[in-house]
């Protein structure tokens, strides 16, 4: 598969959250699977994985921080998020991988959302931080502060890898394309009655084991992930971690296949309705 198809295949996929599931197979197989082979083409010839600590910014269940173990053989993995979902990592992976425990070089720590991440590693060289689909989830007032602490706590002359899809201006950036299938909806529907559609939404096959009761949680999850997005676009966040002082080494976009309808155009730059997926690499001087 031609390297800019592979990309744009590794947006994030369906969300689910609660403790007795397991992540669907697809959102599994991106997370497990392409994100960290995607992160390996691009540090192939810049770092020796096999000789760096790789701090997983954001890393959530910790699926793929194990998946840049297996696939990149990183020396030390530490996955870093202000939840503790990675205490279900071992059901996550249950009847998928053959692990009984966890691998001795891979580390999780809970942090606070404002937590200065180069005081709590002070300690550590890390060689490369690592975030997908994390930024457009930051609380808008802390961008600033958690682009400067990732550049911060990366060693001199290394690495900040970070990924972002769906962007919110794009078809499906509202994260509901699960729920609701309609490209840009979220920006062509008063607020009101889109929470109502994400509410009222029925099961499709995805969700179709599910019992009323979790389905009804997993809407109002679905709505709860929608509210708190930041609404960064791409060249926001080019702007914001250049303007820690890194250097931008390699960027890469990916583009929606849909039209965006006249209304939204009208209004927003064809570009930020049309990117999907930016994917950056930095580097500290």
């Amino acid at each position: 598969m031609p390297f800019n198809r592979f990309l744009s295949t590794i947006r994030r996929f369906g969300w689910k959250s609660f403790p007795e599931h397991q992540m669907d197979n697809n959102t599994f197989d991106a997370r497990y699977n392409l994100a960290p082979k995607a992160f390996r083409h691009w540090m192939d010839g810049k770092l020796d994985l096999t000789q760096s600590t790789i701090l997983d910014f954001g890393t959530d269940t910790g699926v793929m921080a194990l998946g840049l173990i297996q696939h990149c053989k990183v020396k030390r993995l530490i996955g870093v998020d202000i939840n503790e979902n990675h205490k279900n990592l071992l059901l996550e992976i249950r009847g998928r991988l053959n692990f009984s425990t966890l691998p001795e070089n891979l580390l999780f720590k809970y942090i606070e959302p404002d937590e200065p991440l180069s005081q709590t590693f002070a300690d550590e060289i890390i060689d490369c931080i690592f975030s997908w689909s994390v930024f457009e989830h930051v609380n808008q007032n802390l961008l600033p502060t958690a682009a400067r602490e990732i550049a911060k706590t990366i060693r001199s002359s290394g690495y900040a890898f970070i990924q972002i899809a769906p962007l919110y201006y794009s078809a499906f950036g509202s994260h509901m394309d699960m729920l609701i299938p309609q490209p840009w909806s979220h920006l062509t529907t008063q607020l009101n009655l889109y929470q109502n559609q994400i509410l009222q939404a029925k099961k499709n096959t995805l969700y179709a084991e599910e019992t009323d009761e979790n389905f009804e949680k997993i809407k109002e999850a679905f709505w709860s992930v929608f509210a708190t997005l930041n609404k960064i676009t791409a060249n926001e966040l080019l702007d914001l971690f250049l303007g820690t002082g890194l250097n931008l080494i390699r960027q890469h976009r990916t583009k929606t296949a849909h039209i965006p309808p006249s209304e939204l155009t009208a209004i927003y730059h064809e570009d930020v309705l049309t990117t999907e997926q930016i994917v950056c690499l930095f580097q500290k001087n």
